[in-house]
């Protein structure tokens, strides 16, 4: 194999670094966005209220993940949703019996919160993997200001 020398050397070289190396990694749904949780932004669709999980506080950005580990206000509002949505003892109109027993609102997601999120998953058929992420978010309901257990953009 012959090496080019001199000038052409240094030329191929910068070419060849001015190429980007891109690798290909399959992302999960729920690894597909981009930060964690950690505020909530109001939204009102039609008529309905909903307080959601989002990237920072009143940014609107819901492209964000939250899983065991995580602590934070957006967990803290992912637990209400939950409690309201899915507990086997909410009064929420529309709510699913998907879990019995109520989260502790502490803004900590553990291994309870992460057993009823994969609770509520399974209650809509998805990937039962106990971490929100789009295709959660996109499935699962909300419970509005009104006390109505809802699906976010409907």
């Amino acid at each position: 194999m012959t090496l080019p020398r001199g000038r052409a050397a240094r030329l191929a070289a910068a070419a060849l670094a001015a190429v980007p190396f891109f690798a290909v990694v399959a992302a999960s749904p729920a690894s597909a966005a981009s930060s964690s949780c950690t505020g909530t932004t109001k939204f009102y669709v039609g008529d309905r209220l909903f307080t959601m999980p989002t990237v920072g506080t009143d940014t609107g950005n819901l492209a964000c993940v939250l899983s065991k580990g995580n602590q934070s206000g957006a967990v803290s509002n992912l637990q209400r949703h939950l409690n309201s949505c899915y507990w086997s003892g909410s009064s929420a109109s529309g709510h699913r019996s998907a879990f019995g027993t109520a989260l502790v609102v502490d803004g900590v997601f553990g291994s309870a919160t992460a057993s009823a999120v994969a609770a509520a998953q399974r209650s809509h058929s998805i990937t039962a993997d106990g971490v929100y992420g789009p295709e959660t978010r996109r499935t699962i309901n909300f419970v509005t200001s009104t006390s109505v257990c809802a699906r976010f953009g409907q």
